[in-house]
């Protein structure tokens, strides 16, 4: 397969709340200067009821967050490589990142690399509840871990 060489290449980052995604994230910003983005930020920063932690993959606010992290990447330089971290379906990711990607833009969005963070539960767990934020309070934890261990994303 022939690569444009203004395709944007992103390292996936993948695993469960608290797992550390961030943070790796955020040290690959800083050791090789590759733009960072965290797809939880973004949910963060929506409408408080499109929020929810009870929300279904493929609801609106997983689309809402699609579509920014879209146009997040394609900001990016041209050839540039980026690191998003708390990406949910990797099979379907390339897909996704180019559907209606906008005509001016040159280069695809490609996967390049995937980085699985692997962490106990009770890690997870302690991790987020010393994040101190207002939308990760006992029940919300609860919640997050819950669907992370049903989505079976990988065995522990």
């Amino acid at each position: 397969m022939w690569i444009d060489p203004a395709d944007r290449r992103v390292i996936a980052i993948v695993g469960g709340p608290g797992s550390g995604k961030s943070s790796c994230g955020r040290w690959i910003e800083q050791r090789y200067g590759h733009r960072h983005i965290s797809t939880g930020s973004i949910f963060r920063s929506l409408p408080s009821d499109l929020s929810s932690p009870d929300l279904d993959a493929g609801a609106s606010g997983d689309t809402l967050v699609f579509s920014a992290l879209r146009l997040s990447i394609l900001r990016s330089a041209p050839g540039s490589t980026v690191v998003v971290d708390g990406v949910r379906d990797l099979a379907g990711f390339e897909d996704e990142m180019n559907k209606l990607s906008p005509s001016t833009t040159s280069g695809r969005i490609r996967l390049g690399l995937v980085i699985e963070m692997r962490c106990p539960v009770s890690t997870m767990v302690s991790r987020m509840q010393s994040r101190d934020r207002v939308d990760e309070d006992a029940t919300a934890i609860q919640t997050r871990v819950r669907k992370f261990i049903e989505r079976k994303v990988y065995s522990s």
